[in-house]
């Protein structure tokens, strides 16, 4: 299917931009908490990360649900702090059903959330589409630790 598709191109593009110091380290699954986003009834799919003495990777990917809601800019908090280093962004992808739109995920300084951004600004309830049930967010971001 499309949306297969999709995911298999999303998979190969992460794995292009992990770097050779994140490949040493060993996945673990965390429980990301969130703002401006209801989770309820959500399905989070993926939500990992790799540590090593100076760098995070971390990958998330959200299913809505029924009772799920997109908010006004939505964060995602992440497992281990980032150091001050004046921001950093990630790749975020957005579906709604099967159609994709191309998003970023940003961190800014000392944060432990990172907040969901679209080609026109942040994530709303209609930005970049009108979310419902079965549309999901995923992003992949590497940042410097604490």
């Amino acid at each position: 299917s499309d949306l297969d598709y999709r995911d298999a191109l999303f998979e190969d593009f992460i794995s292009q931009v992990s770097t050779a110091a994140s490949e040493s380290a060993v996945w673990v699954d965390y429980t990301p908490t969130f703002t401006n986003f209801t989770s309820t009834s959500a399905v989070i799919t993926r939500a990992r990360y790799k540590a090593t003495a100076t760098t995070v990777v971390v990958e998330v990917m959200v299913v809505l649900g029924a009772s799920s809601a997109m908010g006004t800019a939505p964060t995602v908090s992440v497992p281990i702090a980032s150091a001050a280093t004046g921001g950093t962004s990630g790749v975020a992808t957005y579906l709604d059903g099967t159609t994709g739109y191309a998003g970023a995920v940003w961190l800014d300084g000392s944060d432990s959330s990172a907040a969901l951004v679209a080609g026109s600004g942040v994530v709303t309830a209609l930005v970049p589409f009108t979310w419902g049930t079965g549309d999901s967010f995923r992003f992949h971001i590497e940042y410097e630790r604490a």
